[in-house]
């Protein structure tokens, strides 16, 4: 009985079908491979409650905002961990939840068209950044802030998506069409153009 003991104790530490061969490979990180998005209408003053907009669409500056998702695939890699006891090592599996390893460098939001802003004399042109007038809310951590604070840490990509929306009333109603640019610092750029909608101040 005394000699099973330390047998019995050895099967505890490193219980029998891992060895040291993981299985199959788990997918634990998150590569952006795309982007998509679209306008839709907020309901109430957070980002959880939100229809999407038609082509076309009349809606106040204050309840717009645009969707974006990237495209994301996991990336499959053996996560193997060496433990080293008293009499011998072994390979215990330890699969993880996906993360995300590439950093967003920059988000452009321009439109087609010219935005006068109501508060100001300034008009940005068509084309221009309107990245200073835009807020953005990251699902992935929840933070709420402008878009050019949020770009300074160069945060994470994640598939979770982000909303942007402006900040500045416009002077008059006009028609945009945004696009969204989206870089990585592997040099990867993604972009979408959402159909036209029609803001109101």
């Amino acid at each position: 009985m005394k000699l099973l003991k330390p047998v019995f104790l050895l099967a505890l530490l490193f219980p029998g079908g891992c060895g040291d061969d993981c299985g199959a490979d788990v997918p634990d990180y998150i590569n952006v491979i795309g982007l998509t998005g679209t306008n839709v209408q907020l309901r109430g003053d957070n980002y959880r409650n939100y229809d999407s907009l038609t082509a076309g669409e009349r809606i106040s500056y204050e309840y717009h905002a645009l969707q974006v998702t990237p495209t994301v695939e996991l990336t499959n890699q053996r996560t193997e961990v060496l433990i080293r006891g008293w009499m011998s090592a072994a390979y215990a599996c330890d699969p993880v939840l996906p993360e995300p390893f590439e950093r967003i460098t920059d988000i452009v939001v321009f439109s087609n068209a010219a935005y006068q802003q109501a508060s100001s004399s300034k008009v940005i042109a068509a084309g221009e950044r309107l990245n200073n007038i835009t807020k953005i809310y990251d699902r992935r951590s929840g933070r709420i802030t402008g878009l050019p604070d949020f770009l300074l840490d160069e945060p994470f990509a994640s598939g979770n998506g982000i909303f942007l929306q402006l900040t500045s009333a416009p002077a008059q109603e006009t028609t945009h069409t945004f696009t969204v640019r989206y870089a990585l610092d592997n040099g990867e750029t993604y972009e979408f153009t959402a159909p036209p909608v029609t803001l109101t101040p």
